[in-house]
């Protein structure tokens, strides 16, 4: 027991900067999670999703099935079912993958740069990205699937070093399974699932010519990948199984995220703004600095293998950790690109694409280890520049740090606030109203009705039909319009309660109302 005990502190004494800084990083997202206002999606989940059956989410026989996350709708529903509509027992399973993330994302680098400077800068960059942040406060899917995602790369790195076949068998189940949670959880992640079939592949690939450079003889298929093969079969199989008839679902109705300009100006452009997170530091092309610095980084990474040829000219001789992280996002790519050829898919957009963030983000700091491992050192790129790049990079993330808003669902950062103001007004005016009037711009219809649930009380919300039909054009008790929707404050001879900047939102009230 003492033995026991005494193990115990001494895991909890390594790394203890490390984990308490984690810890207060999983706190922050608590703190979110009960501070920030419902968005427009969270809301439709509740409303459209988890209103339905078990069965029916599981069959994506739901309203807007486009919001249904499937892991995460099933969770949420499970939490509501438990602790009611209040916003942190709704975003549970958000902050349950962000809890997956952050230790997935210790244990990944821990096990890539162990103890080197390597380990803090990358651990920084991964858990800190203020776009990829947001969604570990929230009610959505993205959060789950990415924390499975990192968990699915941590195994799949550990079955590529392991040395006994059986231990790497078990790894590699492990990978592909947490891999399909993070499908299940977020569809747009089944090209990741895809690329980490690929990249098995090539691995099985590499191992077996450098054994055939050393005069070893060996078959194509041998009876371990044949094993190894089974296995992902049978787990892709349950995925299929699980996975068909939402997919169909979301098919028929063309529910796909995306747009269809080109890879680099949908999904790249997107992310790239979505994790400037709205700053603009240098105008317009702030972008285009940005895309500069990906292109650099590609472009060492072909130099690296490229020099890597030249001097050993060995298959075996290149770094496994580059190849892994390096064929992922390749295969990702290309898995896109070619859907969007074949099936006429659009390109993922922003969120859609979340997952490209911290695969990339390994693929640089894996890439600077393996340049100083290969002995390619270049006088433009040596360390300190890289430290200079990490560091611009988390001013501007502790830049975005905030309690008020998310980035993708800023339009929403006052419905709280506001849902609250109208709540104080009920109270003193409802012994003489049967029931209030609620007109609103469309894109904050869900998380005001959502509110109307939490609360109860004397509401009825009239809602434009769609996002076409912008104002809610008539006479009402209260008003929150967006602001291309102002015009009717003055049309109808309002009173302004309130203009929110955060989310550039106007709060009116009807001149009748405010005589009673």
């Amino acid at each position: 027991m003492r033995s026991n005990l005494t193990s115990l502190l001494h895991c909890l004494r390594r790394d203890f900067p490390v984990k308490l800084f984690l810890l207060l990083l999983f706190f922050y997202f608590v703190v979110r999670a009960y501070l920030l206002s419902i968005t427009h999606d969270e809301a439709l989940t509740v409303f459209s999703v988890v209103s339905n059956s078990y069965l029916h989410i599981l069959l994506f026989k739901t309203p807007h099935p486009a919001n249904n996350h499937l892991l995460n709708s099933l969770l949420v529903k499970f939490f509501i079912s438990i602790f009611g509509y209040r916003e942190l027992p709704i975003r549970l399973a958000g902050l349950l993958g962000g809890l997956l993330y952050l230790f997935a994302a210790y244990k990944l680098c821990q096990k890539l740069f162990s103890k080197t400077f390597l380990f803090y800068l990358c651990l920084l960059v991964l858990v800190l990205n203020p776009f990829v942040i947001d969604f570990f406060s929230l009610a959505r899917g993205y959060s789950l699937a990415l924390g499975f995602l990192m968990l699915s790369i941590f195994y799949f790195f550990n079955s590529c070093s392991a040395a006994d076949p059986q231990k790497a068998l078990i790894f590699r189940i492990k990978s592909f399974c947490l891999m399909s949670l993070a499908v299940i959880s977020n569809f747009s992640f089944l090209n990741v699932y895809f690329a980490l079939m690929g990249s098995y592949c090539i691995m099985e690939y590499i191992m077996l010519y450098s054994l055939k450079e050393k005069g070893v003889p060996v078959k194509l298929f041998n009876h371990s990948f044949l094993i190894n093969l089974f296995y992902i079969f049978i787990i892709t199989i349950g995925l299929s199984a699980l996975i068909y008839l939402p997919l169909s679902e979301i098919a028929k109705y063309n529910l796909f995220y995306g747009g269809n300009t080109g890879f680099y100006h949908d999904t790249i452009g997107s992310l790239i703004k979505s994790s400037a997170y709205g700053k603009i530091y240098f105008g317009s092309i702030t972008e285009t600095y940005f895309g500069l610095f990906l292109l650099f980084v590609v472009m060492l990474f072909f130099i690296n293998f490229a020099f890597i040829f030249y001097k050993k000219r060995c298959l075996s001789s290149f770094d496994k950790d580059l190849i892994v992280i390096g064929s992922i996002i390749v295969i990702t790519v290309l898995s896109i690109v070619f859907q969007n050829t074949l099936l006429n898919t659009p390109f993922v957009l922003a969120r859609a694409a979340i997952y490209f963030i911290p695969l990339f983000t390994l693929l640089i700091f894996v890439l600077w280890k393996a340049i100083s491992k290969n002995g390619f050192r270049m006088i433009i790129v040596p360390n300190i520049i890289l430290v200079f790049c990490v560091i611009v990079g988390l001013l501007h993330y502790l830049s975005c740090i905030n309690l008020s808003h998310t980035y993708d669902w800023r339009y929403d950062a006052s419905t709280k606030t506001v849902m609250n103001y109208i709540f104080e007004m009920e109270q003193k005016i409802s012994p003489r109203i049967d029931k209030f009037t609620i007109g609103a711009t469309w894109w904050l219809v869900p998380a005001i009705n959502y509110y109307l649930l939490k609360h109860g009380g004397h509401f009825k919300i009239v809602e434009p039909m769609g996002p076409e039909t912008f104002g809610p054009d008539g006479q009402f008790d209260f008003y929150y319009l967006y602001e291309y929707d102002k015009t009717l404050l003055k049309k109808y001879n309002l009173s302004l309660l309130g203009h929110y900047t955060l989310s550039d939102t106007y709060l009116g009230v009807s001149n009748a109302l405010m005589s009673k």
